[in-house]
């Protein structure tokens, strides 16, 4: 009889360190899974901010001729907009370069911007243009943690 009991309390015993190593696993397991989620969204943030920030670089630097680029608050409903006007065999044609709801766009047309002329460029959570002297200022928003953060990132103009 105490050996059925004690075999009973043993295997009991058992039993509860078992389920007691599986609710570890499993909180490790979800634990990991939220920091993984974590760290792509941070990752997906970072990429966004890289690829808008190079490309309105690149379009200030293929066209940086004297006077031909600027920020524009009266064009989209008072926000700022990037604005690249072309010579030589695009003359009379824009670049312009604005956020709208959560996306960078931007327009290549001779008329004013509008979505439906529009081209994606990546999601965000916000991007805004400022004109100083010589310099453009670009803010790009991001969310990192739940919190909106800014990088604010100067490009000189050569032509100024």
């Amino acid at each position: 009889m105490k050996r059925k009991n004690r075999s009973s309390l043993e295997s009991l015993i058992m039993v509860f360190f078992l389920i007691l190593f599986s609710l570890a696993v499993s909180m490790l397991i979800i634990q990991g899974s939220r920091m993984f989620s974590r760290v792509m969204d941070n990752k997906r943030a970072y990429e966004q901010i890289r690829i808008a920030s190079s490309f309105v670089e690149m379009k200030i630097k293929q066209n940086d001729f004297r006077g031909k680029i600027g920020v524009r608050n009266d064009l989209l409903d008072d926000k700022s907009v990037l604005v690249i006007e072309h010579i030589g065999e695009e003359e009379g044609m824009f670049t312009y370069l604005f956020y709208e709801d959560g996306d960078f766009y931007e327009c290549y047309t001779d008329q004013i911007p509008t979505l439906e002329r529009s081209e994606l460029i990546t999601r965000l959570e916000g991007i805004s243009f400022e004109e100083d002297d010589n310099k453009i200022i670009i803010k790009i928003d991001y969310q990192d943690d739940g919190q909106i953060k800014h990088v604010r990132k100067s490009i000189y103009l050569r032509t100024r």
